[in-house]
């Protein structure tokens, strides 16, 4: 004769494992806070080697530009957006419990431009700004370990 139900053995700690998976989840402003860091330092990273999102090369100064760069002593071989460094000091994240925002404080460099109105310029002509396909991978990964971690417990 066959038994009315079945026996699951373990179900208990099944069920452990996905609450704390669940929370993790839930509730991840951990998570959103450690995404928002790898992205800021990936995004400065990338543009000091003069790259964009899609790892290329970024378009050249205009001659202008290049010579105010010259004149002050600064690299015109390789586009690095970097001038002032007041820019880069004012990218920043805001991480929540569901989600994470990427953005530039509204402070201005020492001759007075607006920090966000100069990445806003920049982004127009060098997709600086942006989050590249192994970034995006790189998140994946980042999740994946935060919740992995959280069903070991």
């Amino acid at each position: 004769m066959a038994a009315d139900g079945v026996q699951v053995i373990g179900l208990n700690e099944v069920r452990l494992k996905l609450s704390k998976v669940e929370r993790a989840i839930a509730s991840n402003a951990e998570l959103m806070g450690q995404i928002g860091s790898y992205l800021k330092l990936a995004v400065e990273e990338r543009t000091a080697r003069g790259t964009d999102a899609d790892d290329k090369p970024f378009a050249s100064y205009n001659p202008q530009y290049a010579e105010k760069r010259r004149g002050a002593g600064r690299p015109v071989q390789k586009v690095d957006l970097f001038f002032t460094g007041s820019m880069f000091s004012a990218l920043t994240y805001k991480a929540n419990d569901d989600g994470v925002t990427l953005f530039f404080l509204n402070t201005t460099d020492r001759f007075g431009v607006s920090n966000p109105d100069k990445a806003f310029y920049n982004q127009q002509l060098r997709n600086f700004f942006a989050i590249s396909a192994s970034e995006v991978q790189e998140v994946e990964q980042l999740v994946r370990d935060y919740v992995a971690q959280h069903i070991k417990g």
